[in-house]
């Protein structure tokens, strides 16, 4: 789960944060290794709710680090794509949860 949780997250961020905001790919793939580990830990193991909740928590977290990445010089994002990343995130987290869930 953790492999298809680091390729949702990684797809969403690089197109969004390197076909919009021109981050190099390699920066996008080590950002998005981070923030799958990040988000895995804190909604596998501690918070355990409903997946439209968690969904949408996982894409605020994820934007959240960006912009956080975002104050580092090798790292830009802009408001726009933040959003639009945390959007497409929790959309791509809840289709996996929603799969997760039919499978089971």
């Amino acid at each position: 789960m953790l492999i298809v949780s680091y390729i949702v997250t990684a797809t969403t961020a690089l197109l969004t944060l390197a076909l919009f905001d021109s981050n190099p790919w390699w920066a996008v793939v080590l950002y998005a290794a981070g923030a799958t580990a990040l988000n895995y830990w804190i909604f596998q193991t501690i918070v355990q709710t409903s997946a439209g909740f968690s969904a949408l928590g996982r894409g605020v977290l994820g934007a959240f680090l960006a912009y956080i990445c975002g104050l580092t010089s090798f790292f830009r994002t802009t408001f726009g794509t933040l959003v639009g990343y945390a959007l497409l995130l929790a959309f791509g987290h809840f289709a996996l949860n929603r799969l997760n869930h039919t499978r089971t």
